[in-house]
């Protein structure tokens, strides 16, 4: 079934997607349109990253982001900015949407997995310090 017959197939299934309390509806017409399948979600994740080969670091994060968490949708020009809060070299950042079947739990856990593999040493208490790669969670819907 094409888009087009997918988009009529949801909207004709809800009562009435455009009226309050019917979220859901409007949100299944969005995802379809968006060619995204049912419990597919989108997540926004910077990456950054200011110690050894940044632009590396970076890369190889995509890339594992891709194999581990989903179908990489877009991904930000990639831009320079000071350390902030710590004395430390300036970071390379970017930042990705991905698609993703991950709840918000495993997604955060194979975030902190990457971040490891890439080298990412945390302290304890808390504290900003120089690292490899750095994956954040931004927002996830």
């Amino acid at each position: 079934m094409d888009s087009v017959g997918k988009l009529r197939r949801h909207v004709s299934l809800a009562k009435n997607p455009f009226i309050p309390g019917s979220a859901a509806g409007i949100q299944e017409v969005f995802r379809t349109l968006a060619g995204m399948e049912k419990g597919e979600v989108i997540a926004y994740i910077s990456l950054g990253g200011n110690l050894g080969n940044r632009a590396f670091h970076l890369q190889k994060g995509l890339f594992s982001l891709s194999e581990r968490v989903g179908e990489i949708r877009s991904v930000s020009p990639v831009y320079e900015s000071p350390a902030w809060g710590f004395e430390g070299g300036d970071f390379l950042n970017a930042c990705v949407s991905i698609q993703t079947r991950l709840r918000p739990e495993q997604l955060l856990e194979s975030l902190l997995e990457i971040e490891r593999e890439a080298g990412r040493l945390r302290m304890e208490g808390g504290g900003y310090r120089s690292r490899t790669l750095d994956l954040d969670l931004l927002y996830y819907a």
